[in-house]
């Protein structure tokens, strides 16, 4: 059981096809050490978003009294990840000279956030200031989300009796947890194929320039396998992560693999080549996608780190050929680091969400502290108010 009074954070990924609950405390060189986990099968998401809320409630319950059984308390506050197609990004630019943007500290003070939360905010309609990065004294890195789908993982979360403290976008959490600092200032995009969406984040100069969501990943790949081979989705499930792969060239039409069909313990045989050549079709129509899209975005040639794919669907034997032949740069599979102390079970791309999450909450209480000690000493300053000033580069959330 964990001393009542010591500073503990906590992390959920509600994802598409898992709930992951983490709690930890900060290590004091620079690890984390975490105290619990929680997870159950995800139920009523779709595409990252909600869309059967009361079957969702009950998988976040589960996974978080499976972390406060081990605990021996409850849940602190959490950081909760959001992601989805409704996310967007845009870099603004709010002008002026270092001198009364950030102080002799290199503190961005909170009216020039408040400023760029507004004039960001207005615009489009429905739209709310999801996270805030800045990246110089003169431009920050602002991303937006649909009100609505952000406001039902709220509730969502809410009644299955989670107190938030804050949502964070997916891919800049994931980003935390398996870019290294040589990475982001080289340059580098980090693709996050999770379950029901695919994030896409590029890093310049060290921080965040242009992140989208696709709404093709691991469960797509899976609808294919089923409706292909004719098989349930938790048939065609097994069969991708047991036999699946994108080389099929090598294969006859007499290669076969026996799954369970069903829910019986009776088996059949599949093709495997086509098991294959399915998941090859769908995998390069997501590059190719995230090619087109980063093209359009203005990013012909894609930076000197390469790519890093992270997320469960990175697994996939062959993915990072095909990515490294489209993308024509080096490509890597990112885990969490390993200098963070983990557990080996976290040490795994599918865990990349919640550990960058985690990070995040620790992060955030960091730059809080700051704020206090700062406030306590200056004269006439004020008590209190939440994240008031914040490190230039340490992201912010706003107005969710």
């Amino acid at each position: 059981m964990t001393n009542a009074r010591e500073q503990l954070y906590a992390a959920i990924d509600v994802g598409t096809t898992k709930v992951v609950t983490l709690v930890a405390r900060a290590g004091a060189d620079g690890g984390v050490e975490v105290l619990a986990k929680g997870y159950a099968a995800s139920a009523g998401m779709r595409k990252g978003m909600v869309v059967t809320p009361d079957a969702m409630k009950e998988c976040i319950r589960f996974s978080t009294r499976e972390a406060e059984k081990a605990l021996g308390r409850g849940l602190p506050p959490a950081i909760a990840g959001v992601t989805g197609s409704h996310l967007q990004s845009r870099n603004v630019r709010h002008g002026g000279s270092e001198e009364g943007i950030v102080d002799s500290d290199g503190f961005f003070t909170q009216s020039k956030v408040d400023g760029i939360v507004q004039s960001t905010a207005q615009s489009p309609i429905g739209m709310r200031v999801v996270q805030t990065v800045p990246r110089s004294s003169e431009e920050s890195h602002v991303v937006l989300g649909d009100m609505v789908p952000m406001d039902t993982l709220r509730s969502t979360l809410s009644a299955a009796g989670v107190a938030i403290c804050g949502l964070v976008p997916e891919h800049l959490a994931s980003g935390e947890a398996v870019l290294n600092p040589e990475e982001r200032v080289l340059g580098v995009v980090l693709v996050d194929l999770g379950g029901g969406s695919t994030d896409v984040v590029v890093y310049r100069e060290g921080s965040p320039w242009y992140s989208t969501s696709i709404p093709i990943a691991g469960q797509r790949f899976t609808t294919d396998v089923a409706t292909g081979l004719g098989l349930l989705p938790v048939a065609a499930e097994r069969a991708k992560l047991a036999k699946g792969s994108v080389w099929f060239e090598h294969l006859s039409e007499r290669d076969t693999a026996q799954v369970k069909p069903g829910l019986g313990s009776n088996v059949s045989s599949i093709p495997l080549k086509k098991l294959n050549r399915l998941l090859h079709d769908r995998a390069v129509e997501l590059v190719r996608l995230i090619m087109q899209r980063l093209a359009s975005n203005g990013l012909t040639h894609l930076p000197s780190a390469g790519i890093v794919l992270t997320g469960g669907g990175s697994a996939l034997p062959g993915l990072v050929e095909i990515v490294a032949d489209y993308g024509k740069r080096p490509v890597r599979i990112g885990t969490p680091s390993p200098t963070l102390g983990l557990p080996d079970e976290l040490m795994d791309p599918a865990y990349s969400t919640a550990v960058g999450l985690l990070l995040w909450a620790i992060r955030q209480r960091h730059v809080e502290t700051l704020t206090e000690l700062k406030q306590a000493r200056a004269p006439g300053g004020r008590s209190g108010g939440w994240l008031s000033r914040f490190k230039s580069r340490e992201p912010t959330g706003a107005g969710v």
